[in-house]
């Protein structure tokens, strides 16, 4: 996913390899979610990782969250997501699929930060997703926080880990689905954009993680 081609307006062009870790837009979702049909297990489908990337703010912990932008065909594009991808041959490990993710579509180059964990491999739920799975990442970044933005990425923002904490940080919002009708959906709103789903699970996670020792 490299940003070297020229910039394109979000909309324009087609990326139907992209992996955005959010819920696909489909109204038939696996029972324990949403009370309706099984799903097929995507856990042995293709491979894709994600990075929570934490840094040090001036009000403490930050963690960068980024808006894709949108594809044709693509149901997970404009969704608020962590910067990631699918894995590549020359990767080695999902862990340096989630450093190379994030450097082409961000800027921020992980490869000299700390890996503080991986979190529990994540899949979409809904009937009709591609065969993913994603790996996430937590890692500790101490750089130069200034963004540098692929053409996959619309708009990019360091969070205070504390918002997402905050007992009224999230709430259940209608979403529109595939036939427009409204799914609603617990979600975090980020600049007048929901982020749920798959996303959220990761965050959940996580914030769990900072509350163990050591964490």
């Amino acid at each position: 996913m490299p940003d070297t081609p020229p910039p394109r307006q979000s909309g324009e062009g087609e990326n139907p390899f992209s992996i955005a870790p959010a819920e696909n837009m489909d109204h038939r979702f696996r029972e324990d979610d949403y009370g309706s049909a099984q799903v097929p297990d995507r856990r042995d489908g293709r491979k894709a990782a994600v990075a929570v990337v934490v840094r040090p703010g001036d009000l403490g912990d930050e963690l960068l969250v980024v808006r894709r932008a949108t594809y044709p065909g693509d149901p997970w594009s404009g969704h608020i997501a962590l910067p990631g991808g699918g894995a590549e041959s020359t990767d080695g490990s999902l862990e340096a699929t989630a450093r190379r993710e994030t450097l082409e579509e961000t800027g921020i180059d992980l490869f000299g930060s700390d890996c503080l964990c991986e979190l529990d491999t994540v899949a979409p739920q809904s009937i009709g997703a591609p065969l993913v799975s994603v790996a996430p990442f937590v890692f500790r970044y101490r750089g130069d926080k200034s963004l540098r933005l692929s053409t996959e990425i619309v708009e990019a923002w360091w969070v205070s880990v504390a918002e997402f904490e905050r007992a009224d940080a999230w709430s259940t919002v209608p979403i529109a689905i595939g036939d427009g009708r409204p799914l609603h959906v617990r979600a975090f709103q980020m600049h007048g954009y929901p982020l749920w789903g798959l996303t959220g699970r990761i965050l959940d996670e996580f914030l769990a993680f900072r509350h163990r020792p050591g964490g």
